[in-house]
């Protein structure tokens, strides 16, 4: 667990939550987000608790989060998440960078190298000098933390034409080969394949999962921030 003493920052004139920010820059009011797959980033931003307004928290450094670790990937004894390469910035609202946050607010963006997952505060000292927690939501019963859930890279499913690509088991085939025959377009003088449209449609999902921090397997689920190739 990352603990550390707050700092002073001017306080805001509403109180302040915290949210999910998606790569294209909406805010996700849910508490918990779980598709990334580690080595990805992620972007939380503050706003008007209890709604998608932004608002600033001036002064923010590391000393103001509070990052508690669990989980792991296939147990809880595995490596915890991390917190690294971290970054606080005022968002922009930029839909084609995904680290740069909803327009106006206080932004922290940030990588896990390992699965798992994160409960994420924010504390500040007011002007008023009193304490003050950011989170999720303040006002409920249980645990309000933000929380992100990080994921190891499992397997891809692949899906060709509307049938997914699996074993007897279930399990995800990560080698397949197909072969579709071709015919000759009159029309327009070029060959084609003999599926109903002509084409052969194509999708694959990355899949993963992680141990939570009460000890439970969850996923695999579809994975986001999944660097590939295509040769």
């Amino acid at each position: 667990m990352a603990t550390s003493s707050p700092r002073s920052a001017p306080r805001p004139t509403s109180k302040p939550g915290s949210r999910h920010i998606a790569d294209d820059a909406s805010v996700i009011t849910g508490q918990e987000i779980n598709s990334n797959v580690r080595g990805s980033r992620h972007t939380i931003c503050t706003v008007a608790e209890g709604t998608s307004n932004a608002i600033q928290i001036p002064g923010l450094t590391l000393a103001n989060i509070v990052i508690t670790n669990g989980g792991g990937y296939a147990s809880t004894i595995d490596t915890d998440p991390d917190f690294t390469d971290v970054r606080i910035f005022v968002g922009t609202g930029n839909t084609n960078n995904a680290t740069e946050g909803l327009s106006g607010a206080t932004c922290i963006s940030w990588v896990s190298t390992d699965a798992g997952d994160q409960q994420i505060n924010i504390v500040y000292v007011g002007a008023d000098g009193q304490n003050y927690n950011v989170s999720w939501d303040n006002d409920g019963a249980g645990n309000r933390s933000l929380i992100k859930e990080w994921n190891r890279l499992d397997d891809s499913l692949l899906t060709i034409e509307g049938t997914a690509q699996t074993d007897a088991a279930g399990d995800a085939l990560q080698e397949v080969v197909k072969t579709y025959g071709v015919v000759l377009n009159p029309a327009t003088g070029m060959y084609q394949f003999t599926t109903s449209d002509g084409d052969i449609d194509i999708s694959d999902i990355f899949r993963g999962s992680h141990t939570n921090s009460a000890g439970s397997t969850e996923g695999p689920m579809s994975l986001a921030g999944v660097d590939w190739t295509s040769r």
